[in-house]
């Protein structure tokens, strides 16, 4: 199993040759999915409630893996590069 680590979307500094540490890694992750479940369910939980557990839920996170993957992360490591260091 390919871990979060290892599939390169987190580089290694080219100035020390290190990852950012889990901690900060968990942080950011949690700083970036706690309002986009937020707003998913203020926005659409009206629409989702009517909706099976299951498919409600593969739905969610398949909304949030996509924002998280191609346009919340990269982001959000641009913004903390220096800190992430």
């Amino acid at each position: 199993m390919t871990t979060y680590r290892q599939t390169g979307f987190l580089k290694r500094s080219p100035l020390t040759n290190k990852r950012p540490s889990r901690y900060k890694l968990f942080f950011l992750t949690w700083l970036a999915i706690y309002p986009l479940i937020t707003v998913i369910l203020h926005f659409f939980g009206k629409y989702l409630i009517l909706l099976p557990l299951p498919l409600r839920t593969l739905i969610l996170t398949g909304v949030l893996v996509y924002l998280m993957t191609y346009w919340v992360m990269p982001k959000l490591m641009k913004i903390f590069h220096n800190w992430l260091k």
